[in-house]
């Protein structure tokens, strides 16, 4: 009886180390499958569009920007590896010359309507032409037009003129300063061109 005893003890441990050896070798394979499926570098490409942005010049008269929305070109890349990540990015500039001659009532209308997208966001072509049918009837564009009986002056019909010069000392002569006090009073009084202008519409004035 105990030799039977030591047999039935012999089965029991060999059947334990044969469990035990296989929990070992599975676990070895699951790890190693584990690390194969890890990649150990992610390369991702971000995207390279950017807000638009231009830079201007006032030393001839030339403001650089290509047209109403003037573009950056921009590239972008970001590489990821493991958890340490590193970005880089590159931005060129591309300045280009007015399309019209300074001071020219067709320059004078490009560059408002440069002037109010970039700063007041009035992007629609019915806020532009409602500052276009208003500046016509005060002043025909023209950045010297002078009202003697009022005292008038400029694109805006700035009342007195000299209020402009909070905008540049060169109020008389440069029609950008006097574009720029036009449209910061039109924010300010209505909101909008198309509000200043059916307000000119019913009063004759705005």
């Amino acid at each position: 009886m105990p030799g039977e005893g030591q047999r039935v003890r012999s089965t029991n441990l060999w059947g334990d180390t044969q469990r035990r050896v296989g929990i070992v070798v599975g676990g070895t394979a699951a790890f190693v499958a584990l690390a194969v499926a890890l990649p150990s570098t992610v390369v991702l490409t971000a995207n390279a569009a950017v807000p638009t942005a231009t830079t201007t010049s006032t030393s001839a008269g030339e403001v650089t920007a290509m047209s109403l929305t003037p573009v950056i070109a921009a590239s972008s890349v970001v590489t990821t590896t493991s958890r340490l990540a590193t970005t880089s990015r590159t931005l060129t500039r591309v300045p280009v010359v007015a399309p019209y001659a300074f001071g020219t009532r067709a320059y004078n209308k490009w560059w408002a309507r440069y002037y109010m997208v970039h700063r007041y966001s009035w992007t629609s072509t019915t806020q532009y032409q409602c500052l276009v049918n208003l500046w016509s009837h005060e002043s025909g564009w023209s950045h010297k037009a002078y009202n003697r009986y009022s005292g008038a002056y400029g694109i805006p019909q700035a009342l007195p003129g000299r209020k402009m010069a909070v905008f540049g000392g060169d109020w008389r002569t440069n029609p950008r300063v006097q574009i720029r006090w036009g449209l910061s009073y039109i924010h300010g009084r209505y909101g909008t061109p198309c509000r200043a202008w059916r307000a000119f519409q019913y009063k004759g004035w705005y």
